[in-house]
């Protein structure tokens, strides 16, 4: 079956013109062919494969960022990936803060050896030069007293502190040494 197409001439005539519907298809399709394959084009190139070291860093972004919301007094985060020679790998990812300073004797809340919070008495002495004497500028060591439910219960010297805050001035408690 034929189709009749009227086109207007530029003299204003009209010419009639007979066109199949196979041909005003395939016409048709043909002129949307080059806009699909540039859409398809287009889809593709977003979903090439990225590299093994590529996802691994988009993946460990990731995680940085979601264990930084997570822990918000944290200040920075970084990460470490180790390829071992027998084929096995080891990965760590640490969050840290800015610790505060010490601020005179008293009692602390500080960063304990496992990282738990403790409360501890501190007080700061500055290492001396032995043959005279005096004070070593910025070389000093803590006495810390450590305390379990408001007690004293252990002495450290030479600690060196990860203070969280202060939460009082004094000094430590005398501690009864037992025989």
């Amino acid at each position: 079956m034929r189709m009749k197409i009227n086109q207007k001439m530029a003299g204003g005539a009209s010419a009639i013109g007979a066109m199949s519907r196979r041909s005003f298809l395939a016409a048709t399709a043909a002129a949307a062919v080059p806009t699909v394959a540039v859409a398809e084009a287009a889809a593709k190139t977003d979903r090439v494969p990225q590299s093994l070291e590529s996802q691994m860093d988009d993946c460990v972004a990731q995680l940085r960022s979601i264990l930084m919301q997570m822990h918000p007094e944290t200040t920075g985060c970084n990460h470490h990936l180790e390829s071992r020679g027998d084929g096995t790998f080891w990965m760590s990812i640490q969050g840290y803060r800015k610790f505060a300073e010490y601020d005179g004797p008293g009692l602390y809340q500080v960063s304990g050896r496992l990282n738990e919070i403790v409360e501890c008495w501190l007080e700061r002495f500055n290492h001396v030069n032995v043959r005279t004497g005096e004070p070593i500028a910025g070389c000093f060591y803590f006495s810390s007293i450590f305390c379990v439910y408001g007690a004293a219960a252990e002495e450290i010297w030479n600690y060196a502190p990860k203070i969280i805050r202060k939460i009082r001035d004094g000094f430590p408690p005398f501690i009864e040494e037992q025989n």
